[in-house]
């Protein structure tokens, strides 16, 4: 048991040395590493589904007014 805990303390003390020494290196590379990135440039994306919701709605709008059509037609050729 008291050999477990040694080696269980031993670790830890491992784990911080090499968290001390590491942590500041990793640090730096991961800031450098995401400052030269540049961002994604999406309006040729977001302008084509924009485009693409504009035609589907006005081919929607033009369904449902012909199906409109058709039930007033009906309506009023049974009504005569």
């Amino acid at each position: 048991m008291e050999q477990q805990k040694q080696a269980l303390q031993t670790q830890a003390s491992h784990f911080k040395n090499n968290a001390r020494r590491y942590g500041l290196g990793v640090a730096v590379a991961g800031t450098v590493g995401a400052s030269n990135a540049a961002p994604i440039d999406t309006t040729a994306v977001v302008g084509t589904i924009t485009d693409g919701v504009t035609t589907v709605s006005a081919i929607g709008l033009a369904v449902l007014s012909l199906v409109v059509v058709i039930k007033v037609f009906k309506w009023a050729r049974s009504a005569m």
